[in-house]
């Protein structure tokens, strides 16, 4: 009991000598920097920023020592207090260096984290040998690294955790625009990751980490060679609620590229995304052809990606299993609207595979690895739905070709009227969307798409490309050209009518200007969604 009794007192004065340390950008405050008031703080404080932006050697590269802390704006806004790192090319300017262990007690909250710089890695955020901070309602932008992690970088066991943050227009040489973890993890709630740029990994890079959890985030807009949104090697990861639109790779994975990883994703939108090569919303596997990972997809909606070989999905050396998700108006140039098949253990269960555009709705590199396929209706896509390797699979196990009957998919609402054929009880429901409507429409949906676009020619070209399209029906109409780093340089808009059209683009960017010889991506959006997407080379 006296021993319980002490304990009890020395916390009790632990928090009753726990100060507020005040820090404003003129040097009104109790101090007249960050670095100074966190030299001066005891375990448990508080340092408060006044509003303003704060910029300095005193005000960067900011270092806690190992004191668990809270650092915190005063008004709560972090669009109002701003730590602006002022990082050039060939320096190392960034805001936190977290490398003694700090553990997730540390808080940083309210405030704006930018211009940081780093060479080679960590251009706002670095965590190592196991410093595990915790960021609530932070903004982390405009981080340049050469190497690794534009906004955020985290090696030797660090386990940092993001809840409600904003992380955008970060740019890494290498891996992860948004974060690249080594050995190490972090932990994503609430965030939205958008703008970012890297190598591998426009958004989140995880290279030998985990368990990691992404949850109810959005990424948009994101561009990595590999996995536009997230990329995985040799990591364990579980991807939950979160929203994929717009992200965009070179060869695998729009949204997600998973390499001989574990990933679980449920409950995930999946819309516009795109992947030069394989998966236009997620790509599972291993180059080398030796199986380790394993990709588990649940209740997801995957909706206008679009892909080479794969629009929806593409598994490689992998064991894929899919259950009650919805794949709609999904492209795959080359092969497969849907899913793609190299090498993998497929299981196919309780899905809708529709409207998918240019080729089949399925397909399969070697005979002898044939997707496992239990009560899903695969419908009216381009290239045919119950084909090939997959043909005397309908009928059986409860597998159909019906129209779904979605409540509304022009407006890309993809829930089922009452009396759809995947709302059956022999298999329970087929999808990734509820019953949410009563009556049934009375004509069958135009299409599940919003348009596609046509090969851009000529191409390579030297001095301009014409760009083509087919719209199921009139809508807004909006081309863009945009660099492999994602700026965009040129746009048209047109209000299109139904049918196919052209605009012819001139091989310079909106002011005119002659552009350098190189790979442009075009971008083709139908009352504002993605459509299409399509790269064309530039030569001089």
């Amino acid at each position: 009991m006296i021993r319980i009794l002490v304990a009890s007192f020395l916390c009790l004065a632990a928090i009753s000598h726990a100060a507020i340390l005040t820090v404003a950008p003129d040097g009104t405050g109790n101090y007249t920097a960050i670095q100074t008031a966190l030299d001066a703080a005891n375990p448990g404080d508080v340092i408060e920023l006044a509003d303003g932006v704060y910029t300095g050697t005193d005000n960067r590269n900011l270092d806690p020592g190992g004191k668990t802390l809270t650092v915190r704006s005063a008004s709560g806004d972090p669009t109002a207090c701003i730590i602006d790192c002022q990082g050039s090319a060939g320096t190392t300017r960034r805001g936190f260096r977290f490398h003694s262990g700090e553990d997730r007690d540390f808080l940083v909250t309210g405030l704006t984290i930018t211009g940081g710089s780093a060479s080679p890695n960590g251009g706002l955020i670095s965590c190592t040998s196991g410093s595990s901070p915790s960021f609530v309602d932070c903004i982390l932008e405009n981080g340049t690294v050469t190497e690794n992690g534009g906004a955020i970088y985290c090696s030797s066991g660090a386990d940092p955790a993001f809840t409600d943050c904003i992380i955008r227009d970060n740019t890494a040489g290498y891996y992860g625009g948004g974060l690249r973890a080594i050995s190490a993890s972090a932990q994503f709630t609430g965030c939205r990751i958008e703008g970012n740029d890297g190598n591998g990994g426009g958004g989140l890079s995880y290279y030998r980490c985990g368990p990691a959890e992404v949850t109810d985030c959005t990424f948009v807009d994101n561009f990595g060679h590999r996995g536009g949104g997230i990329f995985l090697f040799d990591s364990e990861a579980t991807v939950t609620g979160c929203e994929f639109t717009g992200n965009v790779c070179l060869a695998e994975g729009g949204g997600i590229d998973s390499v001989e990883s574990q990933l679980t994703v449920t409950d995930c939108r999946f819309t516009g995304n795109e992947a030069g090569e394989f998966g236009g919303a997620i790509s599972s596997g291993d180059d080398l052809g030796n199986p380790v990972g394993w990709l588990r997809v649940q209740e997801c909606l995957m909706a206008g990606n679009t892909s080479q070989r794969g629009g929806a999905v593409h598994g490689q050396h992998s064991d894929v299993m899919l259950t009650s998700c919805t794949l709609v108006a999904n492209e795959g140039t080359l092969i497969a609207s849907g899913v793609s098949n190299f090498w993998s253990q497929f299981t196919i269960d309780r899905v809708i595979i529709t409207g998918g555009e240019l080729t089949a709705a399925v397909y399969c590199e070697d005979p002898t690895f044939v997707p496992v396929i239990i009560c899903s209706d695969i419908f009216d896509n381009a290239g045919g739905d119950w084909t090939d390797c997959i043909a005397d699979q309908l009928g059986t196990a409860g597998n159909i070709a019906e129209r779904p009957d979605f409540c509304d998919p022009d407006n890309g609402e993809f829930t089922l009227q009452i009396d759809s054929p995947c709302a059956s009880a022999t298999c329970g429901f087929m999808g990734s969307e509820p019953v949410a409507c009563d009556t049934p429409l009375a004509t069958p949906p135009v299409t599940v798409g919003a348009g596609r676009l046509l090969p851009v020619y000529p191409n390579p070209t030297g001095g301009g490309a014409t760009v083509a399209w087919d719209l199921p029906r009139a809508g807004e109409l909006t081309v863009d050209i945009v660099t492999v780093r994602g700026e965009r340089i040129w746009r048209a808009s047109v209000t299109a009518h139904a049918g196919s059209g052209t605009v012819f683009w001139n091989g310079r960017d909106t002011a005119g200007r002659t552009l350098a010889a190189g790979l442009y991506l075009v971008k083709l959006t139908v009352d504002g969604r993605l459509a299409g997407s399509d790269t064309v080379v530039l030569t001089r």
